[in-house]
């Protein structure tokens, strides 16, 4: 066993305490930056996580669900802006037929008006504002995660998956 771990340091190139401060910095980022990007990511996933919860209970689930499906969009969106990247014919055209799509399966009253029809069970439909909002915050918090996630392609998974933990937790004891 030591045999093994003389020749890991070796190969690594760390000896002793240098391995457990690398793993301490591949924890924390290689920089001032990652560290930034992996709290914003894991406090948005928790932020996430409750914004599906509080649409789910707010928002038919149809409805949701067609609302949570439009991440694409939101994802081509902000790779342009924050990736500098190319949006270029298809990725425009997929985002305007998913968007016209989830317009005509959510039906909101300010486009298509009121419904005139009651409904069957006598429940009235109200078209409840805070969330749809809620409910449009996931595909768009989902996509931040996702670029986020993009710019910190070099540090392990593992690392990411600690942090987005670690921000689910802060974000649900602040909700209790």
């Amino acid at each position: 066993m030591l045999l093994i771990s003389y020749r890991r340091s070796r190969r690594d190139g760390t000896v002793g305490g240098a391995a457990s401060s690398e793993r301490i910095n591949s924890v924390l980022g290689s920089g001032r930056l990652d560290t930034l990007r992996l709290a914003g990511q894991g406090l948005l996933g928790g932020v996430l996580l409750l914004c599906i919860f509080v649409s789910i209970s707010l928002v038919p689930l149809g409805n949701a669900s067609a609302i949570f499906f439009c991440t694409p969009v939101f994802t081509f969106a902000f790779a342009v802006c924050m990736l500098r990247e190319r949006l270029g014919v298809y990725r425009a055209t997929i985002s305007v037929l998913m968007l016209a799509g989830v317009l005509l399966i959510t039906r909101p009253p300010f486009v298509f008006g009121a419904d005139p029809s009651p409904d069957p069970t006598g429940k009235q439909n109200n078209f409840n504002v805070f969330g749809y909002a809620v409910a449009v915050m996931v595909p768009v918090l989902s996509a931040i995660v996702s670029i986020i996630t993009r710019q910190l392609r070099h540090l392990r998974a593992g690392v990411q998956i600690v942090w987005f933990g670690f921000g689910a937790l802060v974000v649900s004891t602040g909700g209790v």
